[in-house]
């Protein structure tokens, strides 16, 4: 439980780890333009759009799943079976790992939205890495309560902490959700209308 537990805190590092991804899955073929290519042979681009977001985002989820069941069964192997779990342990957690690929989703589909604007992988990166950052800042230093939503860092270390536990996770699902539906809305349009 203590390890599961301590993973969650410092699993805010996964944005990082999943850049990969990204480079990967979205960011490469606007890099070597071979988007053309696909766009061309009768894809549409909301369709093209959606698809690379939906397997960025499947990669992200089943990516944190894997590492938690690693990291469950490494603690199981070596410190062996607890005699108890708390109540709602496993369906918190569970919640946990989608509202935390939903959180990283977020700072991606906002990198790809920079990507497609300015054709630049290095401006998608630099958010990524720097947003994070920068929300906590803002959060400390301005006060504003709507960015614990948001606030990938404070998340993590609070559930992990026990702060945040089941229905309390049902806005961080609700926020962050509504925020890459607007921000897919953004960048379907702003493919559409973008001349390459």
């Amino acid at each position: 439980l203590t390890a599961v537990q301590s993973f969650s805190v410092s699993a805010c590092v996964l944005i990082y780890c999943f850049i990969i991804y990204y480079v990967h899955i979205f960011s490469t073929e606007f890099s070597n333009r071979t988007y053309k290519n696909i766009l061309m042979s009768g894809t549409s681009r909301s369709t093209y759009l959606f698809s690379k977001l939906t397997m960025l985002f499947l990669m992200i989820l089943g990516s944190t799943i894997g590492i938690y069941v690693i990291n469950a069964i490494v603690s199981l192997i070596y410190y062996g079976k607890p005699t108890s779990f708390p109540e709602g342990f496993w369906i918190s957690n569970v919640q946990f790992i989608f509202a935390l690929s939903l959180c990283i989703m977020v700072y991606y589909i906002v990198a790809s939205f920079l990507q497609i604007l300015f054709n630049s992988t290095i401006a998608a990166i630099i958010f990524i890495v720097l947003a994070p950052i920068a929300v906590q800042i803002l959060q400390v230093i301005q006060s504003w309560e709507w960015l614990q939503y948001i606030d990938l860092l404070s998340f993590t270390q609070a559930f992990g902490l026990g702060f945040i536990e089941g229905a309390d996770l049902i806005p961080y699902v609700l926020i962050n959700g509504g925020i890459v539906i607007v921000v897919i809305i953004m960048n379907i349009t702003l493919l559409k209308t973008k001349e390459f």
